[in-house]
């Protein structure tokens, strides 16, 4: 596994994190748990700033010369 695939998993795990973020929780959920009373107030900051990183990391995989692979060419379509 070279570079530019190791760049690209990590930027496929970043969308749980940030479906998770960006999500509208129940009331009674928030209600409950203080984790998510705190994505209620916070989680738009924290989904814009790992969209931002997914964004930079999806440049640096563009820059990168490394060969081109299946999986670079099947994500990066």
């Amino acid at each position: 596994m070279n570079l530019a695939n190791k760049i690209t998993m990590a930027r496929m795990m970043l969308i749980p994190l940030f479906i998770l973020f960006f999500a509208e929780y129940p009331a009674w959920l928030i209600e409950r748990s203080a984790f998510f009373e705190y994505i209620q107030a916070y989680g738009r900051y924290w989904a814009l700033a790992i969209f931002i990183l997914a964004s930079a990391t999806d440049k640096l995989d563009a820059m990168s010369p490394e060969d081109t692979t299946r999986l670079r060419i099947w994500v990066n379509c």
